[in-house]
């Protein structure tokens, strides 16, 4: 429980300048790293974060693996959206909203 505060507490102050890198580095470490089935480690991410070219999973035990082609802006009536591609077939192509959480980090 005391961990939970901790980090709960982290995340409050993870933009103040106050705040020591060590506990920026303790924040970045500990945010949603997940153990899949075949002994791998990923980390959950909102899909804004990460970059063009990046691998990516939809679900942390997924065999599917996608890379980001390009972000389409948000207009007054839709959300902005990213262009996600299969690796292994690229003329499967899906949009997500950007704040879908998508996982990476996995050994491919």
């Amino acid at each position: 429980m005391k961990s939970n505060i901790e980090l709960e507490m982290l995340k409050i102050n993870v933009n103040n300048p106050a705040q020591s890198d060590k506990a920026k580095s303790l924040m970045r470490e500990r945010i949603e790293q997940i153990k899949t089935e075949d002994h791998d480690t990923v980390q959950a991410i909102a899909l804004r974060h990460l970059n063009v070219g990046d691998l990516v999973k939809r679900k942390p035990n997924a065999k599917a693996v996608y890379v980001i082609n390009h972000r389409n802006k948000a207009t007054k009536t839709r959300p902005a959206e990213y262009s996600l591609s299969d690796y292994e077939d690229m003329n499967r192509e899906i949009f997500l909203k950007e704040d879908t959480i998508v996982y990476t980090g996995f050994t491919y």
